[in-house]
């Protein structure tokens, strides 16, 4: 592609003033009003500048210029008085632009944002996207928002990597989830039935904890607990009616993305944000990785998305992350749909000892379950990629859907899958927004159809603006020409 300046509106918009020869640019030399600007630069006698436009720029706010007619001009005070009030009030540094009639700078935005609408499916904003990742089963994968079409799928079949849990086995060191209460105190320490406000979101052997006693339930009969006590090297001890019951995850062996299960944690509308879950590992230097993959899934009432966040994931270089060393965003996740995260370490330098793997419900989001499997923290210069031949994929327009034939499906197998495609180039609305295609093609498509938006027949044309608009209608084509030839690229939308 081109080189692109990513000029902002203003610029674009300026550029196009100048070509054209009908903007004058300044800085307002002291403070008016919100009808009025002074500046040095104005020249002319009194009304030179009535029936003009002018844009002026708030300099408290980069994004907020405003399109106004000027009404009067008065020489001696160097002050133009705008027909409409602005939402602010004119201060020394605001910049301004003055517009020669018949030109509107309102009308000039809309002319930029023509050359972007005109260039669309000619040139794109080039992407790359790694958010999808095989499983060797999958064959269908929802393309990311922000394509607009495909040149290329890879695959990663190498990389370095070193895997910290595969959740095969249920996190089991520490659990501050409260999912339950007991109903009745537990007065024995060989006592094995254990009767609690709602079992509802508890299984058969799953973990649990009441105070620092691990105890793992055996089976269960409407709100009673069979259990085993003193579970993992704990003490079995006596408990109080109403003390919290904590709860781990279970693993599940048939809703899983790599190996033997997956972790599956039920919560319920009893636990807290910032309630966790932990599990030792065997110590680990990561101190040489910069990122940390893995998977999970939430499945939540009503069908409600997460953000950002809501989800934690730590690491400690001590027991029952009592101090993480990284606390990692998840990314936002939509309901009951795997997702296979990547989150870069903050401070790598410091993690040569990770022996504490742990899970944060940094918000409450309600009943909700969650899955998490295999996670690794990996090298991400590293990794080494083959290209997918072209015949073993297409695009499913209608579902907006990667399909994968079946030997894609077996090439890619269970591993990292990158996009090399583009988006759209987007309008531009805000001031300081930036253009995504060439910036000689749009100024001088503008340019032309500015030109062409005020002239008039050959009798009613003096300043033979039709002619001018032609020498920019080739400028525009010239532009056009260089734009890169796109080949191999197949459209999702």
């Amino acid at each position: 592609m081109p080189a692109i300046q990513g000029r902002t509106l203003t610029q674009l918009r300026q550029a196009v003033g100048f070509n054209l020869g009908a903007i004058h640019t300044g800085t307002a030399y002291d403070a008016g009003s919100n009808t009025t600007l002074i500046s040095l630069s104005f020249v002319g006698g009194d009304d030179n500048y009535n029936g003009k436009w002018v844009a002026v720029a708030d300099a408290n706010n980069s994004n907020n210029t405003e399109f106004r007619l000027i009404s009067d001009y008065t020489a001696s005070a160097y002050r133009i008085t705008l027909q409409q009030q602005l939402s602010f009030a004119t201060a020394a540094g605001d910049s301004y632009e003055v517009w020669d009639e018949p030109y509107k700078p309102e009308n000039i935005n809309e002319f930029i944002n023509q050359a972007i609408v005109d260039s669309t499916g000619l040139v794109y904003d080039p992407i790359e996207n790694i958010s999808l990742h095989g499983d060797g089963k999958q064959t269908r994968y929802d393309i990311p928002s922000g394509i607009s079409q495909i040149s290329k799928i890879e695959y990663r079949n190498k990389i370095s990597s070193t895997r910290l849990h595969d959740l095969s086995a249920a996190f089991d060191e520490q659990s501050t989830i409260v999912n339950t209460t007991l109903n009745g105190a537990i007065s024995s320490t060989t006592a094995t039935s254990v009767p609690v406000t709602s079992a509802t979101t508890l299984r058969a052997d799953q973990q649990i904890m009441v105070g620092s006693e691990k105890m793992t339930i055996s089976s269960i009969s409407s709100n009673t607990l069979t259990v085993a006590r003193g579970a993992g090297g704990t003490t079995a001890g006596t408990h109080s009616d109403g003390a919290n019951v904590l709860v781990f995850p279970i693993v599940d062996t048939k809703d899983k993305k790599k190996g033997t299960g997956s972790n599956k944690l039920i919560i319920s509308a009893s636990a807290s944000a910032g309630q966790l879950i932990s599990d030792s590992i065997t110590s680990k230097n990561i101190s040489n990785y910069d990122y940390i993959e893995g998977w999970i899934k939430i499945t939540r009432t009503g069908e409600v998305a997460t953000t950002e966040g809501n989800l934690k994931l730590l690491l400690d270089d001590t027991a029952s992350c009592a101090s993480p060393l990284e606390t990692l965003n998840i990314p936002a996740l939509a309901d009951d749909t795997w997702t296979f995260f990547r989150t870069k370490l903050n401070n790598p330098e410091l993690d040569t000892a990770i022996i504490s793997i742990g899970l944060k419900y940094d918000s409450d989001l309600g009943a909700c379950t969650i899955h998490i499997d295999d996670i690794a923290a990996v090298k991400n210069d590293t990794a080494e990629w083959s290209t997918l031949d072209r015949r073993l994929w297409k695009i499913d327009k209608e579902a907006r859907s990667l399909v994968v034939l079946r030997d894609g499906q077996d090439a890619i197998g269970y591993s990292l899958i990158k996009i090399t495609g583009g988006d759209k180039p987007v309008l531009l609305s805000a001031e300081t927004d930036t253009t995504e295609i060439p910036e000689r093609y749009v100024i001088a498509f503008a340019t032309m159809r500015a030109l062409l938006a005020n002239s008039g027949g050959s009798s009613t044309d003096p300043d033979s603006k039709r002619q001018l608009a032609a020498y920019w209608d080739g400028e525009t084509n010239r532009a056009k020409a260089s734009f890169p030839m796109l080949t191999n690229v197949r459209t999702v939308d």
